[in-house]
C-alpha cells in the first residue's frame, strides 16, 4: 500500500520520497549507503576505508568498507603482454591495455615477469635479483650447467655469470666463453678445462680456472693443433706432470693477455705454462707467481715457432735445477720486452735459463735475487747470439748474467744502481764487472767496444 500525504502549503510527497529523505543520516529503517564506491574518480564526502587501486578520495567518518575491486587493466607500453600503470578500464581490456601487471620496464619488450633469465646483467624477469650462478648461450639459459652450454650446438658465445662451476669441463667444438664479472670485479670460478679434440679454436675471457674445483688436475689442457686465446683469465692451483697451469700441446698456438698464472705445481717441467713444439706463443701483461717445477717454474718454452713476452712478470717461482721463472729450450728464439723478474729460485738461472736458440731482452728489470749457484739470467746454447738492450740488473746476489755458451751483447743496460750484483757477469773462466759502458762477452771474457 502506498500513502500520499498532503501538508498545507507543501507539495505532495510519496512514501518512497519520504523514506529517501529520512535516510540522509542513515537512521531510517531499510536504509543503505547510497555511495557504493567503485573504480571511479569521484570525490565523495564520506571516508570509507579505501583499499583498492582506484583514484577516488573518500572523506567521511563512517565505518563502511570501500567495495571497489583492484584495477582490471594496465597500460602495456612495450607490447610484451605485461603492463605497469593501472587504468579505469574494465575487462575485456581495450587495445594497448592488458590484464597482467608487474612489468618493471614497460619501455622494453624483452623485460617482463617470468621471462627466462640470461647472463647479461639485465633483470629480465623483474625479480629484482642478480644473475649469479647462471650460464646462458644465445637466448637459452642453462642454470649452473656450464658443461651443457659448452656442448650446445649454438654459434653464440657462452656467457658465465659470477659463481662457482665445478669441473673438469670438456670442450669438443670451437667456442667463445665470456665471463661477466660483477660490479666489484668478481669473476666466475670454474674447474679445470680440457680441450679434448684437436684443431679447436677457443677463447676464454674473464674467468678464474681453479683446478681444485671438481678434483685436482691440470688447469687448462690445449689439444694438438688448436688455438687458444686467454684474456683476463686466472689459472690457479693446477697439478700435473708438465704444464700444471697450462699445457700447450704440439702444433698449438696461444695468445695470453692480462692473465694471472699462480700457485701451480708440475712434477716434471713448466709449473705455470708448458709449451711443447708450438707454432707461436704470445704473452702480454701477464704475471707468473708462486709456481713450481723441477725445470721452468713459471714457464717452459720448447721447440720451434716463436715465443714473445711483453710486460711479463716472473716472481717467486722456483725449481730444483734450472730456470726458476723461465726455462727456454729452443731452438726457437725468445724476445722478451720489459720483463720484470725478481725473487725466483733456482740453481742456475734464477729468473731465466736459456738452453737453446737466442734470447733478446729489451728494457728488462731483473733483481733482487738471493744467493745461488749461478746468475739471475743464465745464457747457454753454443749457437746462441744473445742481446740485452737496455734494462736494469740490480741486487742479484749470485750475479746478474751468466754466460755458459755462445755470446752476448749488452747495450745501454745499468748494473747495480742500488746494490751491486755479485758479480755483474759470470763466465766459465772468471767474472766481469761492469765498467759503465756497452760491452760484449764470449765464454773467454768481456770487453767494451
Amino acid at each position: 500500500m502506498s500513502w500520499v500525504f498532503w501538508i498545507a502549503g507543501c507539495a505532495w510527497i510519496s512514501g518512497a520520497e519520504l523514506r529517501r529523505a529520512t535516510c540522509e543520516d542513515l537512521s531510517g529503517p531499510g536504509c543503505t549507503d547510497s555511495d557504493p564506491v567503485e573504480a571511479d574518480t569521484d570525490t565523495d564526502t564520506d571516508t570509507d576505508t579505501d583499499t583498492d587501486a582506484d583514484t577516488d578520495t573518500d572523506a567521511d567518518s563512517d565505518a563502511d568498507a570501500d567495495t571497489d575491486a583492484p584495477a582490471d587493466c594496465f597500460v602495456d607500453g612495450d607490447g610484451d603482454g605485461f603492463g605497469a600503470i593501472p587504468t579505469q578500464s574494465s575487462l575485456p581490456c581495450p587495445r594497448g591495455e592488458v590484464a597482467s601487471p608487474g612489468d618493471c620496464d614497460d619501455s622494453n619488450g624483452e623485460i617482463w615477469p617470468g621471462r627466462p633469465e640470461l647472463c647479461d646483467g639485465i633483470d629480465a624477469d623483474c625479480s629484482g635479483g642478480s644473475d649469479r650462478n647462471l650460464v646462458s648461450r644465445g637466448s637459452v639459459t642453462y642454470g649452473t650447467d656450464l658443461q651443457a652450454a659448452l656442448d650446445a650446438l649454438d654459434p653464440a658465445p657462452v656467457q658465465v655469470c659470477p659463481g662457482t662451476y665445478d669441473g673438469p669441463l670438456f670442450v669438443s667444438a670451437d667456442v667463445v666463453v665470456e665471463g661477466r664479472p660483477d660490479s666489484l670485479g668478481v669473476r666466475p670460478v670454474t674447474g679445470r678445462v680440457v680441450l679434448q679434440s684437436p684443431a679447436l679454436a677457443v677463447e676464454l675471457g674473464d674467468l678464474v680456472i681453479d683446478a681444485v674445483q671438481g678434483g685436482v688436475g691440470r688447469g687448462l689442457l690445449v689439444s694438438m693443433d688448436s688455438s687458444i686465446r686467454l684474456e683476463r683469465v686466472a689459472v690457479r692451483n693446477g697439478e700435473g706432470s708438465v704444464g700444471a697451469g697450462v699445457w700447450l700441446q704440439s702444433g698449438s698456438s696461444a695468445t695470453v693477455l692480462d692473465c694471472e698464472i699462480t700457485g701451480n705445481t708440475a712434477a716434471d717441467s713448466g709449473g705455470g705454462l708448458y709449451a711443447n713444439y708450438t707454432v707461436s706463443v704470445d704473452i702480454q701483461r701477464t704475471s707468473f707467481e708462486g709456481n713450481y717445477a723441477p725445470f721452468g717454474g713459471g714457464l717452459h718454452l720448447r721447440g720451434p715457432g716463436s715465443f714473445t713476452l711483453t710486460d711479463v712478470m716472473l716472481t717467486a717461482n722456483s725449481v730444483d735445477t734450472d730456470g726458476g721463472g723461465l726455462f727456454h729450450e729452443g731452438p726457437a728464439d725468445l724476445v722478451a720486452t720489459r720483463l720484470i723478474a725478481a725473487s725466483n729460485g733456482a740453481q742456475r738461472g734464477q729468473s731465466v735459463f736459456v738452453a737453446g736458440g737466442s734470447a733478446t731482452f729489451v728494457n728488462a728489470t731483473v733483481g733482487p735475487h738471493e744467493p745461488s749457484f749461478d746468475g739471475a739470467v743464465s745464457l747457454s746454447g753454443a749457437a746462441g747470439a744473445h742481446l740485452v738492450d737496455a734494462g736494469t740488473f740490480d741486487s742479484n746476489a749470485s750475479g746478474a748474467l751468466s754466460l755458459l755458451e755462445g755470446e752476448v751483447s749488452v747495450l745501454g743496460a745499468d748494473f747495480g744502481p742500488t746494490l751491486p750484483n755479485i758479480p755483474d757477469v759470470r763466465l766459465p773462466g772468471g767474472t766481469y764487472t761492469w765498467e759503465g759502458c756497452d760491452f760484449a762477452c764470449t765464454v773467454a771474457g768481456c770487453a767494451c767496444p
